[in-house]
């Protein structure tokens, strides 16, 4: 099937990887490392920088919130923290190319560890409602 539609003139190209100690799913890379599941982001070999410019005339809170939220997908994304090091940097390497200031960065990765640290250490909502059992009865008048 897969080569059917790359037969398609189209600029869109299917591919797909076989591996049995790895999956890629979307911007995820599960991997198998002796007894245990790691997991990592996962970016295409065909994959640009293309985050939003520094300098666009996009809202000025899309462009402070879109390093935090970038920062947090590194964070929530990685099981080895020497990963998660090396990932931050390239992230932050990123942002620099696209005119984003290193205090803006520096704000923006605080930011980013204050809201997964708590993320972390509280419970969520769900788990503080109280819990209600719904039973479905006939109702007949």
């Amino acid at each position: 099937m897969m080569d059917d539609l790359n037969q398609i003139n189209s600029p869109v190209r299917f591919s797909h990887c076989c591996d049995a100690n790895k999956i890629e799913f979307l911007d995820v890379l599960i991997y198998r490392m002796h007894n245990s599941i790691g997991y990592t982001l996962y970016r295409k070999t065909s994959d640009r920088n293309t985050l939003l410019h520094a300098t666009s005339f996009h809202p000025g809170a899309l462009k402070r919130s879109l390093p935090i939220s970038q920062f947090l997908r590194v964070l929530r994304n990685n099981s080895d923290p020497d990963n998660t090091k090396a990932q931050i940097m390239v992230m932050q390497r990123a942002f620099r190319d696209r005119g984003y200031s290193n205090y803006t960065l520096k704000r923006s990765l605080d930011r980013a560890y204050d809201i997964y640290n708590k993320s972390c250490t509280t419970t969520t909502m769900l788990s503080q409602q109280p819990m209600r059992i719904t039973v479905p009865l006939l109702y007949h008048t």
